[in-house]
């Protein structure tokens, strides 16, 4: 934690990057909705899964209401695979509430952050080259990384690269996609978020055939790096399984983790108390 912020900033700024890095690509995929309202953000893609389509809990929430809203949004519609995204460190009374009201806690996700200070780069690869997104091939090569990447946890290859069919979904004011470049294949990427004065770090990933071979760990620290140079205060992502101890060595502590909430049929029969 940067020792220029207070604790409760600190955390605040986190979770609002945190937002504002999954509404920013949702935005940029066709039929995409964001939708706001009161202490909660409701986001949807036609092809996403649950852990795509999050309300996402920004501020204290009557659960009346976020249920309403999750009606409105979600199952008015038809739309049956979603998710509620709560902070850790401050939706517990929350996350009971909702446990009574048919959802069901799913799984955490640790909320990793680092400050310029803490942070070690890797070692350089030999024959590696992490370049930022410029042209729409760059766009195409970084979707297919992705989408062999995130596919080794089920998620459809189709579903990741609708997230990328815009040059804007890697390039504009607030975000920037890089590629790491081997042997001139595209092996990596990662794509910085920058807003409330955080490097966001988001979509991390490696094709499959090169695992193990410190490519992410590049790709993460060009986001990293390119998120100081611009003045951001830390870095911050939310990491999974595999990523976990690439951004350790990296110098990411875990201030914090994400509980994220689904319907409790999305899960099937639950066993008995």
């Amino acid at each position: 934690m940067p020792a220029q912020i207070p604790p409760r900033e600190f955390l605040e700024r986190m979770d609002a990057n945190c937002v504002f890095a999954q509404a920013e690509h949702t935005r940029h995929v066709e039929h995409g909705e964001v939708v706001e309202r009161d202490g909660v953000t409701l986001l949807w893609t036609p092809r996403g899964d649950a852990i795509h389509n999050l309300g996402m809990i920004r501020a204290a929430v009557d659960p009346d209401e976020l249920c309403r809203a999750v009606h409105d949004v979600y199952t008015a519609r038809g739309r049956t695979r979603f998710a509620l995204y709560l902070r850790g460190h401050a939706d517990g009374e929350l996350e009971k509430q909702l446990l009574e009201r048919g959802f069901a806690t799913a799984f955490s996700a640790p909320a990793m952050t680092v400050d310029r200070a803490g942070f070690r780069p890797p070692p350089p690869v030999a024959g590696l080259e992490v370049r930022p997104v410029e042209t729409e091939s760059d766009v195409t090569a970084y979707a297919e990384v992705a989408a062999h990447a995130f596919n080794v946890y089920g998620v459809p290859l189709d579903t990741v690269r609708a997230f990328f069919s815009r040059p804007a979904s890697l390039r504009n004011d607030s975000v920037q996609g890089f590629v790491a470049w081997h042997g001139g294949e595209a092996v990596a990427c990662a794509t910085l978020y920058a807003s409330h004065l955080v490097a966001g770090v988001g979509w991390v990933g490696t094709r499959p055939d090169r695992f193990g071979r410190g490519y992410a760990a590049c790709a993460t620290a060009a986001v990293v790096e390119e998120g100081f140079r611009r003045g951001l205060l830390f870095a911050n992502l939310q990491a999974s399984p595999m990523g976990v101890p690439v951004y350790a060595r990296l110098g990411f502590g875990t201030p914090g983790r994400y509980k994220i909430l689904v319907p409790a049929t999305l899960l099937g029969p639950q066993p008995k108390s």
